[in-house]
């Protein structure tokens, strides 16, 4: 879509216009979220936010910190180990690295000690 900078300015300043007037106009006029258990897979949870669902699992960052990672759910209905075969590669791939990281962390754990002592 090629637009001419003239309708550029008009759109950008009718945009300007309606959030001046209104800051919550593009936003829905009620936020619903829901967070439940997942049933089929162990750990996880379903958080819907305004009829769009998400599948989430507790994970660690590199400084060892817990949070929940998300990723849409595609279909209605939550996805059963076969039917998202992502979200185990995605935990099989993830689950060697953190080993990695906790043997490296015991590592420079016991370097720590050995040359304070």
């Amino acid at each position: 879509m090629n637009t001419s900078p003239l309708n550029k300015d008009i759109i950008t300043q009718t945009l300007q216009e309606i959030l001046a007037e209104n800051p919550n106009y593009f936003f829905p006029k009620q936020l619903h979220i829901l967070t439940w258990k997942s049933k089929k897979i162990a750990g996880a949870l379903i958080t819907k936010i305004n009829e769009q669902r998400y599948l989430g699992w507790p994970t660690k960052d590199r400084n060892g910190e817990n949070y929940w990672k998300y990723q849409p759910l595609i279909s209605n209905s939550e996805p059963s180990g076969e039917e998202n075969s992502a979200l185990p590669d995605n935990i099989a791939k993830f689950n060697p690295r953190q080993e990695s990281v906790k043997d490296y962390e015991k590592q420079s754990n016991s370097v720590e000690q050995s040359v304070n002592s």
